[in-house]
């Protein structure tokens, strides 16, 4: 059955006037019940979070943000990943140009001011190049090697710049700092030095940075790695670095790369707060059980907790990371960088997700309700327009004196005058054959005044000796032929016989003529006449 906007509305109409069919009736009462169990159902899995609309568009937010968040920051290390190999080369090729100048081998740079100030000075112009290049907050490279050996710790003499004073995403406009090098190439290049400016780096500062001092590397591009978060020392910074070997005939002289503060990843890796409020992004590094990295808040104002150092643990479809102090729920997806493995994740405070998702569960548990109370209102308002009147109209099809009135359902009426036509049809069917037997009768008492005038006649024409052989020989009949002669008494004739007992014309006659033979008769009709007088005369012997 094919619904269209206007058979709905006449339905609708026909079921206030009940003219409707059962069918139709039916329909909508099942339309009515299927909504109330589709809206019970929903109510129930929406009370125990199966279906939760408000939690699905909490997590397309999220994805949507983890698939943004994961480009750009994958598609910015790959490229920075690309100008450190290149800024690897530059690097060592000022060291390879100073050695062969000052003809030292690399060893012969330790303690060695003056070699040490010419790569410096030779290379500062690679350091800021590649860091205007790249993505990024700062460039650094340091050498495995120091200005002044005699110290109790150990350094590393290399350069070390950073953009001074970051409030856009955009660079071009910063200026550079010195945070670690030569005070004399920082004033040769007007450049001021950063408040807790060193001339070298202290060993343990970046210790993955360091380790890859000592790894066996074929080339750059093989052992490259971002680090985890460092605090700068004597700073408030905290910062992660993406890490190049420097190579100079198969050995590991050196680490180049660039630096991404926490300040430069919140304003280059905003999150997008168009679907969500509080959204954040983070890319975190395991480190010791724990996951530290840098977050960001979103362009709308909202700022991420400064304490970027979670615990994970998985809940359903997310991952709940904890700090001890907040608690954010989020998706995550790993990312490998060279040789280090990290996770990005986009999340909001747990607090607002519980509390956006209680209020969706309870919107959507109210809409339901009321579904639900509607469906049921209108179940009982067509039970009462659909059964009551099925009920009325057999209660009066039970008594059959009762005066049937119309019940306006088409299936009922039909009926009605259905069985009132029957009836009809029945009365004068019974009149037809109370007539039929009245005549049957009539015929009957004269045929039974005709057949004893007939056997008065008959017991004067039949031959008295005849008839008695006639009686005493029927004992003398097998017993098919004693059935061949009861089947002629109830007025069968041959053909009937032959069909009855399915013997063919041969066997009835055999049968015959020992019947003939047997009771003295010479034909079937001196047979009969006796088998009457036969059936009189035992009527007459019973009292």
């Amino acid at each position: 059955m094919q619904f269209h906007p206007g058979s709905i509305l006449k339905m609708l109409r026909d079921v206030r006037g009940q003219s409707i069919s059962l069918r139709r009736r039916l329909t909508a009462y099942l339309i009515a019940l299927v909504c109330v169990m589709v809206a019970l159902v929903f109510f129930v899995f929406n009370l125990i979070g199966i279906v939760n609309p408000i939690d699905r568009q909490i997590e397309k937010a999220l994805s949507h943000q983890l698939d943004m968040s994961t480009s750009y920051i994958q598609h910015d290390i790959e490229e920075m990943a690309a100008w450190g190999l290149s800024f690897s080369e530059q690097i060592s090729d000022v060291v390879d140009q100073t050695l062969r100048a000052h003809r030292i081998p690399f060893d012969g740079l330790r303690n060695n001011a003056d070699a040490l100030n010419t790569i410096q000075h030779e290379a500062y112009d690679a350091v800021y190049t590649h860091m205007q290049l790249t993505t990024c907050s700062g460039a650094f490279y340091f050498l495995n090697t120091t200005i002044n050996d005699s110290l109790p710790e150990t350094y590393y003499n290399g350069l070390y710049l950073k953009y001074a004073n970051l409030y856009a995403e955009s660079t071009i406009h910063n200026k550079p700092c010195m945070f670690r090098g030569s005070f004399e190439v920082a004033r040769e290049n007007g450049v001021n030095l950063y408040s807790t400016w060193q001339l070298e780096t202290a060993a343990g500062t970046f210790d993955q940075a360091e380790a890859l001092l000592e790894a066996d590397i074929e080339s750059p591009a093989r052992g490259y790695l971002l680090t985890r978060v460092y605090s700068l020392p004597d700073s408030w910074e905290q910062v992660r670095l993406l890490c190049v070997p420097i190579l100079l005939g198969g050995r590991t002289i050196g680490v180049c790369g660039f630096e991404i503060s926490d300040i430069y990843f919140q304003l280059v890796y905003p999150a997008d707060n168009a679907e969500q409020d509080q959204l954040a992004c983070a890319l975190l590094t395991e480190a010791d059980g724990l996951w530290t990295g840098q977050m960001s808040g979103n362009r709308s104002g909202y700022v991420a907790p400064a304490r970027a150092q979670f615990s994970i643990a998985p809940r359903n479809r997310y991952i709940v990371l904890d700090n001890g102090t907040d608690r954010f729920i989020g998706l995550d997806r790993e990312i490998t960088v060279g040789n280090s493995a990290h996770r990005i994740v986009a999340m909001i405070p747990q607090r607002l997700y519980d509390d956006t998702v209680r209020g969706g569960q309870i919107k959507a548990a109210a809409f339901m309700l009321v579904l639900m109370l509607l469906s049921i209102g209108v179940c009982v308002f067509l039970s009462d327009h659909y059964v009551k009147p099925i009920l009325q109209g057999l209660s009066q099809l039970k008594s059959a004196e009762a005066e049937r009135q119309p019940s306006n359902i088409l299936e009922i009426d039909d009926l009605f005058e259905f069985l009132d036509a029957r009836d009809r049809a029945h009365e004068a069917e019974l009149t037809r054959l109370h007539m039929e037997n009245r005549d049957v009768q009539r015929k009957r008492e004269r045929a039974e005044t005709a057949l004893s005038h007939l056997h008065a006649a008959g017991i004067q024409e039949v031959d008295p000796e005849a008839y008695a052989l006639f009686c005493s020989s029927l004992c003398t009949l097998t017993p098919r032929e004693r059935e061949v002669f009861d089947l002629y008494l109830q007025g069968k004739t041959g053909k009937d016989i032959q069909s009855l007992l399915n013997i063919n014309q041969n066997t009835l006659k055999y049968h015959n003529r020992n019947i003939y033979d047997k009771l003295g008769v010479s034909s079937r009709k001196e047979l009969l006449k006796y088998a009457a007088l036969m059936e009189k005369d035992a009527e007459k012997s019973v009292p």
